[in-house]
């Protein structure tokens, strides 16, 4: 029998502290963002209501996807996306995360066969061929064919998306303190978790939201690779602290929190405030080497600039999403300040607040 996991101790009632965790880099909105989201919303939702089963005048689920605003995301994230593609990069937001909730559906985490024809259903819609045509793979293709023109960009994106959904079909959910069977270093978590978390994908949906090409650039040139590895390290960093009490009531593991309470034996504060003490590492080595860029070679470059200028951006844009949004906390929350990160703690506690797969009600 397999020891006892630490967080197996813990229950609803359990408090705990959010820590702090101030950011440096500008937030902004784009411009479109209030008359764009509510049109995606109208697109989409046809195809949500087919993936949960819904008719459209009873669809809680469908309505409380929608409420966890995931088009904030990329509008906060990516708010230079040029004009004429931010309607297909909201609409990326959200099929994009639902991709991720397939693969957590009960009948699919822990039961390998069905997660590897999930993957395979899904890489035939990204790869625009037909299918079987289930609810999630129509919505796959139908949120490709928005992404127009097709460029070099779009190919590289569409060979990252199957690596994402590779990647979840052959490591499920909950089996997640380690990076290949057996329990590994934190930082190595942090590698594996850097497909999966998106970031890869996300790298490349930037350049075509912005209308450039950096080619092979952010792998050969040593401080934009580590600029952008020091941003999908920030992104996992706030999503672990705070998707840590959905993930644990939806079964899942795959966190950094429950990986630092069994490798460094951490307590569940300990292992939140380290999280929070190497995200502002992260940041602070985000800035670093995206200084060093600009000033040497590439610097020079419009599109190299406008992108470490996005790079900024994701980091504000997702700790301000993740701060607010009703996919953490149940219900979404009203911030006191226009501000992307948190200069106070917060203390709150596991409790339940319902996920996509066993929502707690129509205002989630």
């Amino acid at each position: 029998m397999a020891p006892a996991h630490p967080e197996d101790s813990l229950d609803h009632d359990s408090r705990y502290v959010l820590p702090a965790i101030p950011v440096r880099q500008p937030l902004m909105l784009h411009p479109d963002y209030g008359d764009t989201a509510p049109a995606v919303h109208d697109w989409i939702r046809p195809y949500l209501l087919d993936c949960f089963e819904e008719r459209p005048e009873d669809a809680p689920r469908t309505d409380g996807y929608l409420k966890q605003a995931h088009t904030y995301w990329g509008a906060a994230c990516f708010p230079h996306t040029l004009p004429e593609r931010f309607f297909a990069q909201q609409a990326w937001m959200i099929w994009a995360t639902l991709v991720d909730d397939a693969f957590s559906a009960p009948d699919v985490r822990d039961d390998t066969a069905a997660r590897i024809r999930l993957a395979g259903a899904l890489c035939t819609a990204i790869d625009g061929a037909p299918g079987s045509g289930s609810a999630v793979e129509r919505l796959v293709r139908a949120g490709q064919e928005l992404l127009v023109p097709r460029t070099f960009v779009s190919v590289r994106m569409d060979t990252r998306a199957k690596q994402v959904v590779a990647q979840q079909a052959l490591r499920p959910a909950t089996a997640s303190d380690d990076a290949g069977g057996a329990r590994a270093d934190f930082d190595s978590y942090l590698d594996a978790r850097g497909v999966d978390v998106f970031g890869h994908w996300l790298m490349e949906l930037v350049q075509w939201s912005l209308g450039i090409d950096l080619g092979d650039a952010t792998d050969e040139d040593d401080d934009l690779r580590t600029a952008c590895r020091r941003v999908m390290d920030h992104w996992i960093l706030v999503n672990d602290l705070y998707s840590f009490p959905k993930e644990r009531e939806a079964g899942e593991t795959r966190n950094g929190v429950r990986v630092l309470m069994a490798t460094e034996d951490l307590t569940l504060q300990q292992a939140l405030d380290r999280l929070a003490a190497r995200a502002t590492e992260a940041e602070d080595a985000f800035a670093a080497a995206r200084d060093a860029v600009l000033q040497g070679p590439l610097g020079e470059r419009p599109d190299i600039r406008v992108f470490v200028r996005e790079l900024g951006h994701m980091i504000s844009g997702n700790l301000r999403y993740h701060r607010w949004t009703s996919r953490y906390f149940g219900t979404a929350r009203d911030l006191p300040d226009e501000a992307p990160g948190t200069t106070r703690s917060e203390g709150t506690s596991l409790y339940e607040r319902g996920t996509v797969h066993r929502p707690p009600g129509d205002d989630w």
